[in-house]
């Protein structure tokens, strides 16, 4: 949960683009590496990002935390090779509407 919340907090920061990137990549899967280096920081609508909450924890590889913010809970897919692996986010879908 942890992790999802700081990558949360990595996504809406207030930065430029190289910096944005730098603090965002590392916590994410090659997967999401891809999907979200072509995001404009400046176009994220969240400023603040507020605790996480285990919403799906299916097996020891996957799991899904809400993380609120201040637009509401953004929804961040966790993934990991093995149970001993670290956490790295896939995906990071943000409040219905936005």
């Amino acid at each position: 949960m942890d992790e999802a919340v700081a990558t949360l907090r990595a996504f809406v920061a207030d930065l430029p683009y190289d910096q944005w990137w730098a603090g965002l990549a590392p916590h994410l899967t090659a997967a999401g590496r891809q999907a979200y280096e072509t995001v404009e920081p400046a176009w994220i609508p969240a400023s603040a990002v507020d605790d996480g909450r285990l919403s799906a924890y299916p097996d020891g590889t996957s799991a899904i935390v809400l993380v609120g913010t201040d637009i509401g809970q953004y929804r961040v897919q966790l993934i990991r090779e093995t149970a001993e692996y670290p956490w790295q986010v896939e995906r990071i879908t943000p409040p219905e509407g936005y």
